[in-house]
């Protein structure tokens, strides 16, 4: 029971389903799944690891039970190396390289962590030709139950991890607090990170979410933070149990998109999705211009090449109907109309790039079915 499983769509040119594969624990015993393990409650593309020619995809399964420590919910994260019909031909637990003892290259992790709640690919930052990997547990309970952390994973091609960076409740600038579940979505953007944290409180509203827009080092160690909810960093006005944050989804060029699926503007937990722009030290190219090609600004040897398109159905599935189809399509609207909904719009005017460090918002809007910034398809 909700053991979980992994299903692997091939698409035509038309975007029609061509066909689709099944993957569970019943396929492969090796991966030692069990009832309740959530298994595929997190995707992310990671490239092609072992050489095939086909991308490979990292899955989490949140509520993994740890059979050494008997502790339960602690989570893990799988690295599924697929064939070039589909279907995964191992999926391999990532892992200490001896398990059962005590490591220091991975995460010490306690009952409810929910390690693998989330999952965006880094760039390759020790040049192993193997993409580090962001994991959310938003179970950790450094800052209070349930605060959340996120980890940056190096591993191997035998999904073997050598070492991990931990962002969480110790790091003072996050601001964390008891049941903020830090960590519940991740995106990545070259060193610029995303992380929601759907259940903070804002002012005295319990629910309303942030996100927390990270810079991190050569190494993916934590180098600056700040914070964008209802009362800070230029964000959205939330209510309680918005849940912004719930999910986030990175388009590259500081372009970010977060949901809030629990938004009542539509109707009760009807859902939402915010277009977030950021602006940091690095200075992106303008997010609106679509001649602008990505190319990474942090030195790493092996950025993701597309945008995650496992952590972009996750952070659109949950948010209500109309979100899902006004996402399809975006289009960015003129300064004057950005102006009239009260948004700040980011100066395109100057040819300089003093940018400030930490990250910040410098444009948030929301994505509905009644705003002409969004192209109905």
């Amino acid at each position: 029971m909700d053991s979980g499983a992994l299903f692997i769509y091939s698409l035509n040119a038309d975007a029609s389903i061509k066909s689709t594969t099944l993957f569970s624990a019943k396929h492969d015993r090796s991966t030692r799944l069990g009832a309740l393990d959530n298994f595929g409650v997190s995707l992310a593309g990671v490239g092609d690891i072992d050489g095939d020619g086909v991308p490979d995809v990292a899955v989490g399964a949140h509520k993994y039970d740890d059979p050494a420590s008997g502790r339960k919910n602690v989570g893990c994260v799988y690295l599924c190396f697929l064939s070039s019909k589909g279907m995964p031909k191992r999926c391999d637990r990532l892992a200490p390289a001896k398990e059962g003892a005590f490591s220091t290259s991975y995460p010490v992790l306690r009952t409810n962590d929910y390690f693998g709640v989330s999952l965006a690919r880094l760039g390759d930052a020790d040049g192993d030709g193997v993409s580090e990997l962001l994991v959310g547990a938003s179970g950790d309970d450094d800052g209070g139950s349930r605060s959340g952390a996120a980890y940056a994973l190096f591993f191997t091609k035998d999904a073997t991890v050598t070492k991990f960076h931990k962002v969480g409740a110790r790091d003072a600038a996050l601001g964390l607090r008891a049941g903020d579940h830090f960590g519940a979505s991740v995106a990545a953007d070259g060193r610029r990170v995303a992380v929601g944290a759907d259940s903070a409180r804002n002012s005295a509203r319990d629910g309303a979410g942030a996100v927390l827009l990270l810079t991190f080092g050569a190494n993916y160690e934590l180098e600056s933070a700040s914070r964008v909810d209802s009362v800070t960093g230029g964000g959205p006005p939330l209510d309680a149990n918005d849940r912004f944050g719930s999910s986030v989804a990175s388009f590259g060029d500081g372009l970010f998109f977060v949901g809030a699926r629990y938004d009542d503007d539509a109707g009760f937990d009807g859902g939402a999705v915010y277009r977030l722009a950021i602006a940091d030290a690095n200075c992106p190219p303008p997010v609106d211009d679509p001649e602008t090609p990505y190319e990474p600004r942090d030195g790493s040897r092996a950025p993701p090449s597309e945008p995650d398109a496992a952590n972009v159905v996750l952070a659109v599935a949950g948010v209500g109907l109309a979100a899902v189809v006004a996402v399809v399509c975006v289009n960015r609207r003129s300064a004057a109309a950005h102006a009239a909904r009260g948004r700040a719009q980011q100066s395109r005017g100057s040819t300089s790039c003093a940018m400030e460090s930490p990250a910040r918002a410098v444009e948030l809007g929301r994505v509905r079915d009644d705003d002409a910034s969004a192209t109905l398809v």
